[in-house]
């Protein structure tokens, strides 16, 4: 029987194994059959063996097949992820080679220049003084003549030359003599009966703003009867009837009492006081009359000693002809001039006028010089040259 199922197994394995379950078990039965030596006992152990074999040999693989697949099936999924963006590559250029730069071409040689003769050296010449003032100015200024032409001092020019100025003082300080080096510009000194002092007056401009400072004087009688002086600044006045100005007014009794009064004045009008506004001698006075708008005027007046200021605006028409700052002999309405007192020495600084809207200070302005002259031509009041500064002088009393 052994041999049997041992023969049996060889060949089926020596054969197609696509055979089928069925038909391998008929083969099986007739190849016992075929042995004469068996029983019925043997015939069924052996197809049960047979039945094993083969069951093994097809139904195992199966099966071991089944369950790797359903295995490998269960498997978790590996975690996949998303794919990155395309990066874009940004090509670099390569940088140009080093352009070598041409060779300079060789300089031509220039001819040798002909040697110029030497010439003389030409002699620096002052400027020509400025003929006088033809006509004179026609005013309410008494007299006001031009007289000689002279050089005063201004920063404008490239041409200087150096001067030595004498400036007589206040009474309360000795004469020093200063010296600075300044540009020549012509001038016409003029003389009147009862201004000394400067002004400006040229054509085609216009002045709209002065400015000036002085230290209030302190005045003597001159004579048995009341005697004045007026320290002012203003505007117009020269070639015209029309004048606003504003300042300090002094009147000195026989006896020497001294009265001292701020004013304002815009002619024809009379001059108003500005009562309670009292000025001590050696008091510091500020003044500026501004055309603040079309004909609308502001004036100022500080006694920066006593901490007084006033301040009025009032409307005028004014031919905007000429700049000044005077000091004057005060006359009556009738014209005739009142007695003058000694008023020393008055000390102009910080002059300026704003001339076609330039702020400009006296030697900017070319301004002129006015002596105040008597009736038989003596000298009465003389102003001193303008100062190193170009905006301070001095008027210093001379005589009766």
């Amino acid at each position: 029987m052994r041999l049997c199922l041992k023969y049996f197994i060889i060949k089926l394995l020596s054969e197609n194994k696509k055979i089928s379950l069925e038909k391998l078990l008929i083969k099986f039965v007739k190849h016992i059959k075929s042995i004469h030596k068996f029983n019925h006992l043997m015939l069924i152990t052996t197809l049960c063996l047979a039945i094993f074999v083969i069951t093994a040999i097809y139904i195992h693989p199966v099966i071991k097949t089944t369950t790797t697949r359903h295995k490998t099936s269960l498997q978790p999924k590996p975690k996949t992820t998303p794919p990155k963006p395309p990066t874009t590559q940004i090509a670099i250029k390569p940088s140009p080679a080093p352009v070598t730069p041409a060779p300079a071409p060789a300089p031509i040689p220039k001819p040798a220049a002909t040697p110029k003769p030497p010439t003389a050296p030409v002699a620096n010449t002052a400027p020509a003084p400025a003929p006088p003032v033809t006509p004179a100015p026609n005013s309410s200024v008494p007299t006001l003549q031009p007289v000689s032409s002279t050089s005063s001092t201004s920063t404008t020019s490239s041409t200087t030359t150096s001067s030595t100025q004498t400036t007589t003082s206040s009474p309360s300080t000795s004469s020093t003599t200063t010296s600075s080096t300044q540009t020549s510009q012509p001038t016409t000194q003029y003389t009147s009966s009862n201004w000394s002092g400067y002004f400006s007056a040229t054509s085609n401009v216009k002045y709209t703003a002065v400015y000036g400072s002085w230290i209030a004087n302190s005045p003597t009688s001159s004579g048995s009867t009341t005697s004045y002086d007026a320290t002012w600044i203003g505007i117009g006045g020269i070639t015209g009837t029309d004048l606003i100005q504003a300042g300090v007014n002094n009147s000195v009794t026989s006896s020497g009492t001294v009265s001292t009064q701020v004013f304002y004045e815009a002619l024809p009008a009379p001059a108003s006081s500005v009562v309670g506004f009292k000025v001590l001698p050696g008091d510091t006075i500020i003044v500026s009359i501004i055309e603040s708008a079309t004909n609308s005027w502001t004036i100022t007046i500080q006694d920066t000693t006593q901490k007084e200021t006033f301040t009025k605006t009032l409307n005028y028409t004014s031919s905007l002809s000429s700049a000044e700052w005077i000091e004057e002999d005060p006359s009556k309405t009738n014209g005739q001039l009142y007695p003058l007192d000694n008023f020393g020495t008055v000390s102009f600084s910080q002059t300026s006028a704003t001339a076609n809207g330039a702020s400009d200070n006296l030697a900017q302005l070319n301004a002129n010089s006015i002596m105040m002259v008597n009736s038989t031509g003596a000298t009465v009041a003389q102003p001193s040259a303008i100062g190193s500064d170009n905006a301070s002088f001095s008027v210093q009393y001379k005589s009766s």
